[in-house]
């Protein structure tokens, strides 16, 4: 979406050789187009070779997975969705399926992220409904570039990886070791007969593959900067130290229906500053949550009204499985940042200088935004680094010292490597 026209461009031969993930090479190139997922699976069992994907694996998630289905709540529209992860072992994944609990319907949509090991890239794929005609609708590099930014697949992955939006338990809307999925499952659901779905992977197991997926497309992106020696667009790396490309949900450890006045929610330090991010740059960060009174925290809820809804009209008050979710600063930002650094693309000083602006305000920071407009056009990577940082400090400064003294704090040029570089890294000013 973005380049090709409403109806698609047919892929040639050429086209389809060019695609080399273990979809493309096990499946389409072997002449196969499953109409279904259990057709799909059954594809990749009996594919052989050297980029066999046997091993599998299943989740559940879904917004409505924490409501037990009753007579009162059957009409819920729980959005409950199943996702499939093959790989050649249990260290690695490289596809991931996101579909609905009927796996025999050629209706339901089949969507599915491939990695790409030859291009470094993950491709991805959108069964057509009621048909074997599979869409190619891009690849990682697309979530990236303008055209094709935020729009069809890159709407959810915006910065082209596999997406879980709650990386850290609780895990308020997948089945897990904290709060597994069965009490809202619909009795006649596929999710209860089918063997496929009968022993879900917990959420900690996918929080895993997750992780280990955006990094591995982070680190081939940033490899790519590298061996160019060139940064071309500076502020596609900028935007993930200086703005909020997407977020991820937290919540605190404890179940709403168990808090009582007299609890003490433990709230999570990435709600007051991008923790993750800053921990390997500073030093003497707060080691111990801040504590809200139950009692406060249940009067706001009750104040604004806080509930529970769907677009069919049901409503219930009150607040998330688990209290006080919030978005945090998300592990795609931060996998870019702290691999950045570790490529030399970006200076811990740097980045820790940055982050400090406006800090209490980790996700969408207007101040902290604004100083994407100071990225410089193009920067140079040798083998000390990238000029980056020096180029990007410099054209804040100057741009404060234009505006005054009250926003340039009168900084003097002896000062502004202070962006930089430093005898002590890990201490931020």
């Amino acid at each position: 979406m973005g380049l090709d026209p409403p109806e698609g461009t047919p892929l040639d031969d050429r086209d389809l050789a060019r695609l080399r993930d273990p979809l493309a090479v096990l499946v389409f190139h072997r002449g196969l187009y499953p109409v279904t997922l259990r057709e799909l699976l059954h594809a990749l069992d009996s594919a052989t070779g050297p980029q066999a994907i046997p091993v599998q694996r299943t989740f559940l998630t879904g917004e409505g997975s924490q409501i037990p289905w009753t007579a009162a709540t059957r009409e819920l529209e729980r959005q409950l969705r199943c996702t499939v992860t093959r790989g050649p072992d249990r260290e690695r994944t490289d596809l991931l399926v996101t579909t609905s609990p009927d796996a025999d319907s050629p209706t339901a949509f089949l969507q599915v992220l491939a990695w790409d090991a030859d291009r470094r890239v993950f491709n991805y794929y959108l069964r057509v409904e009621g048909t074997g005609t599979w869409t190619w609708a891009g690849d990682s590099d697309h979530a990236l570039t303008p055209a094709t930014r935020g729009r069809g697949p890159f709407l959810a992955h915006v910065n082209g990886g596999p997406v879980m939006r709650e990386l850290r338990e609780p895990w308020n809307n997948w089945h897990s070791s904290r709060a597994g999925v069965h009490d809202a499952i619909p009795p006649a659901s596929p999710l209860r007969t089918d063997p496929l779905w009968r022993r879900p992977q917990a959420a900690d197991v996918f929080e895993k593959v997750t992780k280990r997926c955006v990094e591995r497309w982070t680190e081939a992106r940033l490899q790519r900067i590298v061996e160019r020696g060139r940064i071309e667009h500076p502020a596609r790396l900028l935007r993930h130290l200086f703005d909020t490309t997407t977020v991820n949900l937290r919540t605190t450890d404890t179940e709403s229906a168990a808090l009582e006045d007299s609890t003490e929610l433990a709230m999570p330090l990435t709600f007051l500053f991008n923790l993750e991010a800053l921990e390997p740059l500073c030093q003497d960060l707060p080691a111990r949550a801040p504590l809200i009174s139950g009692g406060h925290y249940r009067s706001a809820l009750s104040h604004h009204r806080s509930r529970l809804a769907d677009d069919r009209g049901w409503e219930r008050l009150g607040d998330t499985h688990f209290a006080f979710l919030f978005p945090e600063p998300a592990l795609e930002d931060n996998a870019v940042v702290r691999l950045a650094v570790r490529a030399g693309l970006l200076t811990e000083r740097f980045a820790g200088c940055a982050l400090m602006v406006d800090f209490p305000n980790p996700v969408y920071s207007p101040r902290r935004a604004a100083l994407l407009h100071h990225a410089p056009e193009a920067a140079t990577v040798d083998g000390h680094g990238s000029n980056l940082p020096e180029c990007t400090a410099q054209r804040i400064v100057e741009a404060a010292a234009e505006q005054g003294k009250e926003s340039g704090r009168g900084l003097r040029s002896s000062e502004r490597t202070g962006w930089v570089h430093s005898p002590s890294p890990r201490t931020v000013g």
